[in-house]
Formats: structure tokens, sequence, C-alpha cells
């Protein structure tokens, strides 16, 4: 019998409503006093676009495998989830106060816990794929910004005496109860809604039941999680989303209803609405496993987690999920039996792209492990329809990002790209390193130039560069294009610069980088290699970038980079780095454009024609110097 004493009289594992179908889980040993949970107070904030989803009745699902399940239910149960791909049940079987002393352990998981403890019994996500054991907050990336999230996964197969081990000595007296809670999810909740979806899909009601059913052996999945709150400058870079739009990894999740008001989910408008909160009830929801076995009809869900409204902001969200998988050796292949899915299956096929390569179809175990590795390591590139797309095993699987029919609290505001590049154009006048600087221009606040200093111990260093940063009017969300305007050897002049925080890769873009970002970017990758294929890049011997600078220091005053001239700035590179660090006067050069000057300028041509076939843009470089010497004379002091 699946009951558990609290010592006070109540059984907090007691199946309710039918008869406990599994009496080799009775327990009675008394529950460990850990402190209760209060929840959250629910939010006041009624004018919430609220998610309108169906509610299921599992207490309608009978039988002693649960295979009495009224038409109406299949019928409810296939609208919901080939269209919105998520619902609320109810009639679970367990009491509020059942779910709330679970809610309770996952508080004492985070309260309770020693940073030792965590450190220790964290899960192998990058290498095993396995959310298995303590998931620390940053291992996810958003935009450049670190989650806030700590979880502690709990795997199907990890409760033998030996396995258990693997988690928090501080967790070890609850080990036995949280079985218990995983096994209920797993043998009653889950098989109930297993066996409408095999109705829906036409197929016997044990078929998917059948792929799911050893326990022992399977990836399911009891988390407990922790959504900390993060800072404000992290919610303003995201617009408020803490966890990326996404679709689980799974068969069908099944999320414990609880009071922050923060999980979304993308209904078929392509609107994000908000769940609303519904006591003792649970949110149900598919995932990528359950979509591939079924054709494509099931829907898995799109879901992302916000910042709640502002009489909530200042609660840390508590999270119960369980995470239902079909078993490891299931392979992924729509379960063609079906009429339901062979319909389906016509107009879309996922593998096609492992079969043209001679792969097998990956199996559940496979692409759980594949997602995992994947998740919030930034691998994924921004498409064409404004989401992020990565790819799995051959199959596009996509990343949700606001779009433009979203919620006003999801919308890029007009004025954000202003207020972040005053707040850069601040910072930047703070700092105090005397390597670079930069400015916006007068007449166009997107068009900033730098002025940079050549690394220390490098063939650039007697160099001081000028170029712009051009910013896109989506800024911060889309990367700046870079142009150099003088000659420097490692880039082109005049020529937007192919770099991964330039608008050639969009894709590695992260808006919490910046100006700043960009500026000590390209002093780190000055001394680089040169990639030949890359736009923009010069490929010059060391001698000769040195070389260059030192005609720079040579020729005249006029033609030193420190004294070189934009202009759109009417001012000298060291007069723009001047307030930071004064330029040691030993090393000006005062001296007027000698003939020695014209000289080392005519040597130069000379060098461009020994040079041609060796090295195109050192003959152009060195062409413009000469130009430059040549309008010095003539008393230009601009470089065009």
């Amino acid at each position: 019998m699946l009951t558990r004493s609290d010592g006070h009289g109540t059984d907090l594992y007691r199946a309710v409503a039918y008869p406990p179908p599994f009496p080799s889980f009775a327990m009675t040993t008394e529950l460990v006093q850990i402190p209760a949970w209060t929840p959250p107070a629910e939010t006041k904030k009624e004018d919430l676009d609220w998610a309108p989803l169906h509610t299921l009745d599992l207490s309608k699902i009978q039988g002693e495998d649960f295979d009495q399940v009224p038409q109406d239910v299949v019928e409810q149960v296939g609208e919901a989830f080939s269209k919105d791909g998520f619902m609320y049940a109810v009639n679970h079987g367990l009491t509020h106060e059942q779910v709330l002393r679970q809610f309770a352990i996952g508080q004492y998981a985070f309260n309770n816990v020693s940073e030792e403890e965590k450190k220790r019994c964290v899960a192998d996500m990058v290498n095993a794929g396995s959310f298995v054991g303590y998931k620390p907050m940053g291992h996810w990336q958003l935009q450049g910004v670190k989650d806030r999230i700590e979880q502690l996964n709990f795997g199907s197969q990890t409760f033998t005496p030996a396995k258990r081990e693997r988690f928090p000595v501080q967790m070890q007296s609850l080990m036995d109860e949280i079985h218990e809670f995983a096994r209920y999810n797993h043998d009653v909740i889950l098989r109930k809604v297993l066996a409408v979806l095999s109705l829906v899909l036409k197929l016997p009601v044990q078929t998917l039941w059948n792929l799911s059913a050893d326990h022992e052996k399977g990836l399911d999945l009891l988390r407990y999680a922790l959504y900390r709150t993060p800072p404000k400058e992290d919610d303003t870079t995201l617009n408020g989303v803490r966890l990326q739009g996404h679709t689980d990894f799974n068969s069908v999740s099944i999320l414990w209803s609880q009071p922050i008001t923060s999980l979304e989910v993308l209904m078929p408008d392509d609107v994000w609405r908000t769940v609303r909160y519904r006591p003792n009830a649970i949110v149900l929801n598919m995932g990528d496993a359950i979509h591939f076995l079924s054709g494509g009809f099931l829907k898995p869900t799109i879901h992302r987690v916000v910042a709640p409204p502002e009489d909530q902001a200042h609660y840390d969200r508590l999270g119960l999920f369980y995470f239902a998988l079909f078993n490891d050796d299931v392979e992924l292949k729509p379960l063609t039996d079906s009429p339901v899915v062979r319909k389906a299956h016509e107009s879309r096929n996922f593998w096609d792209e492992c079969k043209r390569n001679g792969l097998p179809i990956p199996t559940a175990g496979e692409w759980e492990r594949m997602r995992v590795r994947a998740y919030g390591q930034g691998g994924q590139k921004k498409g064409s329809d404004g989401h992020d797309h990565v790819k799995i095993a051959g199959v596009d699987v996509t990343l949700y990002n606001d779009t433009k029919n979203s919620n006003k609290r999801a919308h890029i505001n007009s004025s954000q790209p202003i207020t972040r590049i005053m707040s850069e154009l601040k910072e930047l006048g703070e700092d105090k390193d005397s390597g670079y600087a930069a400015h916006p221009s007068e007449d166009n606040i997107f068009e900033w130039h730098f002025t940079l200093r050549g690394p220390q111990n490098t063939e650039f260093e007697r160099g001081v560069y000028h170029g712009k940063i051009l910013l896109p009017t989506e800024y911060p969300f889309r990367p700046p294009d870079v142009v150099f305007l003088t000659p420097n050897g490692r880039w082109e002049v005049n020529t937007k610069i192919c770099l991964t925080f330039t608008g050639f890769h969009e894709e590695f873009w992260q808006p919490a980088w910046g100006i700043r970002t960009a500026l000590l970017g390209l002093q780190s990758l000055m001394a680089s290699k040169a990639d030949e294929s890359a736009a923009g890049a010069v490929v010059m011997a060391p001698e000769d970038r040195e070389e260059l600078a030192e005609q720079y220091v040579n020729i005249a005053d006029l033609l030193r980079s420190s004294a070189w001239t934009c202009n759109v700035c009417q001012v000298q590179n060291h007069a723009l780095l001047a307030h930071k660090h004064a330029i040691d006067e030993n090393e000006a050069i005062k001296a007027p454009v000698s003939s020695e000057s014209e000289a080392a300028a005519e040597d130069h041509v000379r060098l461009k024609d020994e040079r041609a076939r060796g090295c195109e843009y050192v003959c152009d470089a060195i062409y413009e110097l000469a130009r430059v010497s040549l309008c010095a004379r003539a008393g230009a002091h601009t470089y065009a």
C-alpha cells in the first residue's frame, strides 16, 4: 500500500480515489522532520494574458491496468496535445499536503545541503549527457547571461543502495520518500496519461506504457529546482526571460503547479501566454520523444520561464517536476501501426539526414543525452524566423525567442538601444584603461570611432590604430561591424572585418557583450594568426608589420599612427588617448617632413612593386602610407 505516516495519523502517500496498485511499495517508517514549505502569495495581477488550457480529470481513467478510458477523455486529450501540447490535470490521487511535503523536500535540498556536497554531486551534463545529480547556477547561458537555476535531479536508476551515495549526505534520510514519490508519478500518473495517448493514436491502450514500464531501467527524472531572482541587469538584458523557450527532450513532463506566475507557453497563434496557478493540480506537456513516435501528431510543448509580476518579484521560484522518458533503447521512429501516425508522418521526415548518412535513428536515451550535452552551451545559430536553431542528429532543434506577435513584456523597447549605448558611453568614460578609447560621432550615435594601442610585446606595440564600430539599430541584440581606417598589417582598411563578435557571425554574438568587448577582442586578436579566408584579414610577416609600424614613426609626425587624424573626429590619435595616458614626449617626432621622409616614402613605393606577387595587401597599405606622405608634404593634415 502506498502509504507513509507523518506521525500524526496522516497517510502521506496513499493513492486516493482508487485502490493502491503497487502494494510492494508500502512504507511504514515515519517521515523525517524538515521545515515546512510555505507557498508564496499568489499574484493579484489579473490582467495577464492567461493560456486557455484544457483540463484532464485523471480520476476518470479506471481499471486495474488503467485501461478503462472514456471516449470523451480521449477526444479532449487528442485535441489539446495535437494543438497546444499543454494541459492541466486534476484528481491525480495525492492530497495537497502530500504535494506540499515534496516542495518542502525541495526547499530543504537547496537551503540545507552544504556547498561542498553540492560540488561533490554535480551532474555530468557535458560528458555523460545526464542531469542526474546537482546542477549549479551558471551552467547554461542565454545571450551571454548565466542562468540562476539550481537543480537536484534523481534518476529512476539511482535509487539502489550503491547509487544513492552519489547524492548529498543531507538528503540520504529522505531518499526512500523521494523514491516513492517518483514511483507514484511513474506508475500511476504517467501510466494513465500514456493509456489515453495510446488511444489517441488508435493503438492498443498499453502500447506507450510498454515502452516506458521498466522504471528501474528507464531514464525518468524527478527534479527539484530553484529559480533564484537574478540581478536586475540580467533581466534587462534578457527582457525578463529566465529560461529560454524550448521543448522538453522526453516523452511526458509532469509539472506540479506552484504559485509563482512565471511559466509561459507559446500558443499556436505565436503569442506567449501565462500559465495560471491551480492549487494541487499538475501541468502536463509533451516532449520531443513522443513527438517523434507520433509522427509529429502530438505537439511538443514550447514553454519558457520569465520574471513574475511585480508583487512576486521578491520571491525565488521553487519547482517540482517529473520528466518521463521511454526506456533507453527505444528507437525514436514513428509508430506506423497507427493510422494517425502514418497520416501525420506523411509531411514530416525527421530522420532523413540520418538515413542519408547511413546513421541509425537515435534511441530515446541517445536523444536525451545529446540534448542535455548541447543545451545552453551556445552552439545555436539565429534563424530568419528570429529563433535560435541547432542541429542534433540531423534534426533542426529550435530554441524560441520573442516574436513579432509576442506580448508587450517580450517586445524590445524602441528606446532600449539608445539606453544601452548611453550606458556604454558612460562606462567607457570612466574606464581608466589607456589602451583604447571610443566615442560616438556627433551626428550618429550608432557610428562609434575607436583608437586602439597595439598589444605590448608584439610587432604592433608601437602602433596606435583608428577605426569605426558600426552599431545596428537592433543593438545589442545584433552584433556591430568593425572597420579599420589606419593601415595596420592585420586587417584591411575601409573594409568590414570578419570576427566572431561582428556582423559576419550573428550566431556567436551575445547581447551581454558590448563596445568594450569588441575593443578588447581586437587587441587580443591583433597578434593572432590571420585566417586568409576571413573577410578583411591580412597575412603579413611580423617583420613587415613591425616595419610598417616603424614607418609611422620615422616618416614624420603626421605619419605616426599616434599622430594620425581622422577626418570625422578631427583629433589626433594620441589626443584621443591623452586623458588616459600621456604620450611619451621623448618618442614624439616634431620635425617637419624632410627629404629623408620623402625618400622613405619612395622606398615603400618601390617595395610595393617588389612584393606585388607576395602580399597584395601589404602593397596597398604601403601605397597608402606613401600617399599620406605626399599629402603631408602638400599640407594635408587628415587621412581620408
